[in-house]
């Protein structure tokens, strides 16, 4: 069983017949940066320039709503992840960035 409060998790678990261990954690740290790190990312999701992101064959992990409205992507899934960012890219500018990154 986990309980939180502001700034403070604690965690108890049965160790005998009327025992309980119980553990208190500060995770203040941890909420500040998830905050931050869900701030930024609504900020990059929203943002109006498009945004991709991609593992180092190219293949896209993240497109953010601009570049999905822009090239007309409804939902984020397994279909755009297989994709290569260089099928968005227009052929001239395709072939010159393969001729750069060898992809």
């Amino acid at each position: 069983m986990q309980a939180k409060a502001q700034g403070t998790q604690a965690r108890f678990t049965p160790i005998g017949n009327d025992e309980v261990l119980g553990i208190m954690s500060d995770v203040t740290d941890r909420l500040i940066a998830d905050s931050r790190r869900i701030h930024l990312a609504e900020i990059l999701e929203t943002s109006p320039d498009y945004v991709a992101t991609t593992d180092t064959n190219g293949q896209i992990m993240f497109a953010n709503g601009a570049f999905r409205r822009r090239f007309g992507i409804e939902k984020v899934d397994d279909a755009l992840h297989a994709q290569h960012l260089f099928a968005f890219l227009m052929p001239d500018t395709a072939t010159a960035a393969t001729a750069t990154t060898g992809y």
